[in-house]
């Protein structure tokens, strides 16, 4: 998670919320990919600036609905503006009070962290104020009062996160915290969604909530290329030679074996309907295929003579013994495990995905040796 500040002039750039950048923001809040901070100074400025906004619309709507009613009307008509001017009249201090209460309505929604304004930053503000120092632009120079509070909330929640993406399209605050490694500054809010980050996070999001076209885009990928397949064919000898088996259906001494040599591989099956993402463009998914394995093992001198006159060309010899020997035999078995396919997620086409975004495949894991009776 990463947390973000927006000084009051990017909430006043879209008061609706509702441009592309904002829906991206608000979209990585809800998934908890961002926590945003709020200072009150923030809040405060931009709800007073939305009442004075709201305040300005509706005078000019009641003054012109007064000029109008003025006019000589249908009776009908006269009454129906009447009754809307008498209305909208009785309904403004609502309509001015809602102004400010739907900015903290939608931060209450976001779950934001309000940054109260204290003791502490009204005497650090000030100290600024009467020196002069960022974010003043001068010695005692009112009206960046406001920008110095805003500042000193920043300091706060960067002393209890550690570091802050701050959106800001102001000299004094973005001034502030240019040479400060702890916050890194945005001068508007498309430029922070267009960053490397945000769009990484922005295209995770897009991936989980379309996993299916996704895992269909993989399936057709795969078919067209048959990259998994390849890379399965390629690294399935190194996975499997040495490894010790054991359990039923193993030969040899106490049902254990050692993989030796393998055979060529004339089919692999990959289940799609297995397909897995843990995210940061990694998948996973199942195979499993059948293949001739060479297993040495141990077989006392009398089961081993027993087989000779029953099986002459069984077995061959390894090594002779005390008491047992060791032979080797050709099995036919089944082999299933896990592939992983990393994906480069930049500039991601899910509808139709190209080989190029393919990054790596490898086998993860061997889960289970079968050895197939005859």
């Amino acid at each position: 998670m990463i947390h973000v500040i927006l000084d009051t002039n990017i909430f006043r750039h879209d008061p609706t919320h509702s441009k592309p950048p904002f829906k991206a923001l608000i979209k990585l809040i809800e998934t908890k990919q961002i926590q945003l901070h709020i200072p009150h100074i923030v809040e405060r400025e931009f709800q007073t600036q939305q009442r004075n906004n709201y305040d300005k619309s509706v005078s000019k709507a009641i003054n012109s609905m007064r000029g109008l009613i003025r006019q000589p009307l249908l009776p009908d008509i006269e009454d129906d503006l009447q009754s809307t001017y008498e209305d909208l009249v009785s309904k403004k201090d609502d309509l001015l009070d809602f102004a400010e209460t739907e900015f903290s309505s939608w931060l209450d929604e976001l779950d934001a962290n309000r940054i109260p304004m204290t003791l502490d930053h009204t005497n650090k503000a000030f100290n600024a104020y009467f020196s002069g120092t960022d974010p003043y632009r001068e010695i005692k120079f009112r009206g960046d009062i406001p920008d110095g509070f805003i500042v000193e909330g920043i300091r706060e929640a960067v002393n209890d996160v550690g570091h802050i993406h701050l959106v800001a399209n102001d000299g004094g605050v973005s001034r502030t915290f240019d040479d400060d490694d702890a916050v890194e500054v945005y001068r508007d809010l498309e430029v922070f969604v267009s960053s490397e980050l945000i769009q990484g996070m922005l295209t995770q999001i897009d991936i989980l909530e379309n996993l299916p076209m996704m895992f269909s885009a993989i399936e057709s990928l795969e078919k067209r290329t048959n990259r998994i397949k390849d890379a399965i064919l390629e690294n399935i000898g190194e996975q499997i030679l040495w490894k010790n088996l054991h359990g039923p259906g193993i030969p040899g001494n106490d049902g254990q074996a050692v993989v030796n040599s393998y055979g060529d591989v004339p089919e692999i099956n990959v289940d799609y309907g297995s397909l897995f993402y843990f995210g940061d463009g990694e998948f996973s998914l199942s195979f499993d295929l059948e293949m001739f394995l060479g297993l040495s093992f141990y077989l006392d001198n009398v089961d081993y003579y027993s087989s000779q006159d029953r099986e002459p060309n069984l077995f061959s010899l390894i090594e002779f013994g005390d008491h047992s020997v060791e032979v080797e035999q050709e099995f036919q078995a089944t082999v299933s495990g896990d592939v992983s396919l990393k994906l480069n997620m930049k500039n991601l086409n899910m509808e139709l995905l190209d080989e190029s975004v393919i990054q790596k495949v490898q086998i993860e894991e061997v889960q289970e040796i079968t050895i197939l009776e005859d």
